[in-house]
């Protein structure tokens, strides 16, 4: 009984790192319960969502909520585009609803490796 014990804990201990080490950014603002209803709150959300991918892949955060231009259209938030030259070869697309969810975030690197420093995708 004291091994299946030790083994529960074990799981249960690796599945509550897993889930506090994992990246989040909440769309909400839990003390106002607002939702992101101005180009403002959805590009510097967008650009935080961006960054963190970003970072993530390449260790680089590139963007500024003012890098793209935020559009509203059916309750969704879309922002960036992928597409060379970017900013330093770098850009974004990124698409959310009002809410906050439902959240889809892609990055690309787009310079070619002549025209700037080689930056390799971590592992």
């Amino acid at each position: 009984m004291n091994r299946h014990f030790s083994i529960l804990v074990f799981w249960v201990a690796i599945c509550i790192f897993s889930f506090l080490s994992q990246p989040t950014l909440q769309a909400e603002d839990k003390d106002r319960g607002t939702n992101i209803t101005t180009q403002e709150q959805a590009a510097e959300f967008a650009s935080k969502l961006a960054n963190a991918k970003c970072k993530e892949s390449f260790d680089k955060s590139p963007f500024t909520p003012d890098s793209y231009v935020a559009q509203l259209s059916d309750s969704r938030w879309s922002w960036g585009k992928i597409e060379p030259p970017g900013i330093n070869g770098f850009s974004a697309e990124i698409g959310f609803n009002i809410d906050g969810s439902d959240l889809k975030t892609r990055v690309a690197f787009n310079l070619p490796p002549v025209h700037g420093e080689r930056i390799k995708r971590k592992k």
